[in-house]
């Protein structure tokens, strides 16, 4: 098990980060449910979207990669 500290991805003081996904992104949106997580049961492989965030404050998503 991994745990994720969203607080250590912010690069500027007041950025709002959040686990969720870019609504519409097929490649995301079959490996990573709304809350930008994996499925529960999911079996990850290499190369794989780990999770996703959103800062809330610039609007910008952000997806991480199993290694």
């Amino acid at each position: 098990m991994e745990s994720i500290d969203l607080s250590l991805k912010a690069s500027r003081a007041g950025d709002n980060l959040v686990f969720g996904i870019k609504p519409g992104d097929p490649n995301i949106t079959e490996k990573l449910d709304a809350d930008g997580l994996p499925f529960v049961g999911s079996v990850l492989q290499p190369g794989d979207p780990f999770y996703s965030f959103v800062n809330l404050s610039t609007g910008e998503n952000f997806t991480m990669y199993y290694p």
